[in-house]
């Protein structure tokens, strides 16, 4: 029933007020003046508001301001009685927040009128007001679905979608997963700035986009990752294909800021199975494959196997025995010969790290690197390895063994710890060994993050007569712009380029076109991973200073790198 009250200081007027209001089916009740009125509206709570203009106590206006400035009533219609209405009174009476004004003497009629257009339009406020939240709501919970960037559904969105399949279907079809993620868009993004990583990021999108067709569904799920959702029965073969495409689609040269880049990405696959209610475990799946994919050098795609949560399992336990290696002195450094190809003779070595796990043998540092790097352990474990190699130059000194330069493979990680510099000064302090046999080789990314920083440390550590190398050039995205400006003393070349140098000639050419660019630069030029003699020969051919690889000797522990030593510099 609809309340009203009526303020009237009248007793007559306000008896028959009531009278009219009750016969047509109003709950109202009234008060005499304007104070006892306001105590009718906390208590009663009425729907309309009727009040007296001139009253005793507290007389209309007072009323209506009072009554505005309750949040309760702040939206209460409001009607004023007056015996005079002239155009000034119902100006100010509406500006002060009144609704309608009923002119004495009044009509049942104009009385009823008023109110119940009162109430229409107040119905009709409610009901825009609730359209408006309802779509507020339905806008929140659409924005709440999406990616703010690309637009795109997002991970909760994925869920869902494969909730709602899995359930539709009761375990009757299968639904398949490829989960995308970009290859180093970290730095990528660090060295453009994340204005420029947002727009290669919705250029990819686009590209997706028009790869994926329905019934299958693009999400972002995370920075860099994107996820197809494939709602139909997919062979392995057909997942193979589709992950193919996807990895070229990618590969393809995006173009911003006058130049092209090149982005890689890998692709970890799931289907689900009849056991499988979880929505969530296709997504863990297609995310361990896809981190396995990563663990294989990146662009490349990987189904889910049981095999390979026994092996999360297993990094999981490599990790925990990781901190004991050093205490326990599992860690060795394996020494490969770099080979001076004009003068035919070994110049040198490089430092590789090895672990002589007691149960699981010797673990290579493709397994145990990566694990060290993202949990800190690479900051005790590089300077172990960096003594330790400078102690064997020492030790090498000692015995005899003509002068050898040794390259020590540093970490990003272990660049942007603000000690590193001191580190190396208090070794070579310790040591006394000449800093210039001792080379630190630092893979091309590092010019993706911090170039100040990097300049900085790179200029400490050539200051003191530390050689840097760049490992694995021409795998990363550095600029050769930044590269011809930092204290650099040799590239090697990733083994990637030499393997088909004999056999394509396109590999030829790239790898004649990074020699003759650092001749330009006058850097020394090592290339890495020589496995036969037609790829040593070709590499003379185009004056590479020096090589290394199975060609010429595997990496070997310490007593047999000496060995070899001694069997090519008998004297």
């Amino acid at each position: 029933m609809i309340k009203v009250a009526v303020i009237e200081d009248t007793s007559l007027l306000l008896t028959e007020t009531l009278a009219i209001l009750e016969l047509e089916g109003f709950d109202a009740q009234g008060a005499i003046n304007g104070r006892d009125g306001l105590d009718l509206i906390r208590t009663f709570s009425p729907d309309v508001i009727v009040c007296d203009v001139t009253m005793p106590a507290l007389n209309g206006w007072e009323v209506l301001h009072q009554v505005r400035a309750d949040p309760k009533h702040s939206m209460t219609p409001f009607l004023f009685l007056t015996a005079r209405a002239t155009r000034e009174d119902i100006r100010e009476g509406m500006t002060r927040g009144a609704d309608d004004y009923i002119t004495k003497p009044f009509t049942s009629e104009e009385l009823l009128a008023s109110i119940r257009a009162q109430l229409q339009k107040r119905r009709a406020h409610e009901q825009f007001y609730t359209n408006k939240l309802e779509r507020a709501q339905e806008d929140l919970e659409r924005a709440s679905k999406l990616d703010s960037l690309t637009g795109l559904p997002n991970r909760p969105s994925l869920e869902m979608e494969i909730e709602n399949y899995i359930l539709s279907n009761q375990g009757s079809a299968s639904v398949s997963l490829l989960l995308i993620d970009l290859d180093r868009f970290k730095y990528i993004n660090e060295a453009l700035g994340a204005e420029n990583g947002d727009q290669l990021l919705l250029m990819v999108t686009e590209r997706l986009k028009q790869m994926v067709s329905e019934p299958e569904q693009l999400h972002r799920i995370g920075g860099d990752t994107f996820a197809i959702l494939c709602p139909q029965v997919f062979q392995k073969q057909q997942l193979t294909e589709r992950a193919q495409a996807v990895l070229q689609c990618i590969k393809e040269p995006l173009h911003l800021l006058h130049q092209n880049l090149h982005l890689t990405a890998c692709v970890g696959m799931c289907t689900t199975s009849p056991e499988m209610q979880n929505p969530k475990e296709l997504l863990v799946r297609s995310e361990l494959a896809m981190r396995y994919a990563k663990g294989e050098g990146g662009n490349q795609f990987k189904f889910y196997e049981d095999e390979l949560k026994q092996h999360a399992q297993e990094r999981l336990r490599l990790e925990g025995e990781l901190h004991k290696a050093i205490e326990r002195q599992q860690l060795r450094l394996y020494y490969q010969p770099k080979f001076d190809i004009e003068q035919s003779s070994f110049t040198g070595t490089e430092a590789l790290l090895r672990w002589e796990h007691p149960e699981l043998g010797l673990i290579p540092p493709i397994k145990f690197i990566p694990l060290a790097e993202e949990n800190g352990l690479i900051l005790p474990i590089g300077e172990w390895a960096l003594r330790q190699a400078c102690q064997q130059i020492v030790q090498w000194n000692t015995q005899g063994f003509a002068p050898l330069q040794i390259a020590v493979n540093v970490s990003g990680v272990q660049l942007k710890e603000p000690a590193f510099v001191h580190t190396v000064k208090e070794i070579l302090e310790e040591t006394q060994i000449d800093p210039s046999f001792l080379e630190l080789e630092l893979t091309e990314t590092i010019f993706l993050s911090d170039l100040e920083m990097t300049l900085a440390r790179l200029n400490d550590l050539r200051e003191m007569g530390v050689k840097i190398s760049i490992d694995d050039f021409g795998t990363g995205y550095s600029s050769l712009a930044y590269l011809k400006n930092f204290p650099v003393d040799a590239l090697k070349i990733d083994r990637a380029f030499l393997r088909n140098i004999d056999t394509n000639p396109n590999d030829m050419l790239l790898v004649e076109s990074i020699i003759k660019f650092a001749q330009l630069l006058k850097l020394e030029v090592i290339a890495e991973g020589v496995e036969t003699l037609d790829q040593l020969l070709l590499l003379q051919k185009h004056s590479c200073h020096k090589a290394q690889g199975y060609y010429f000797s595997r990496p070997l522990p310490q007593q047999e790198f000496e060995a070899l030593l001694v069997q090519t510099h008998p004297n």
